[in-house]
């Protein structure tokens, strides 16, 4: 007996992928202000799904406090392919 509102692994795959592709489209500025606007832990999941190609411009966008927490959750490795884009 399932949840009838609980995604099928592939639904939710499906749907990480259009997130994902929709982000790639967005302009850094526009998602440096949807990602401030967003809660904490909002932020960090919608930032996960962020490629390292938009993270770099996203992150110069971005205001201090949020620059923070979005490079606290970064790797050291993955930082750098994120100045590198710039």
């Amino acid at each position: 007996p399932g949840d009838e509102h609980a995604l099928s692994q592939s639904e939710l795959l499906n749907q990480t992928a259009e997130i994902t592709g929709l982000l790639d489209d967005m302009h850094a500025a526009d998602l440096a202000d949807l990602l401030e606007a967003l809660p904490q832990d909002e932020r960090m999941a919608l930032w996960r799904l962020v490629g390292n190609s938009k993270r770099g411009q996203t992150l110069v966008e971005v205001a201090e406090p949020v620059w923070d927490s979005l490079i606290e959750e970064m790797s050291d490795k993955d930082l750098l392919k994120a100045i590198k884009t710039l």
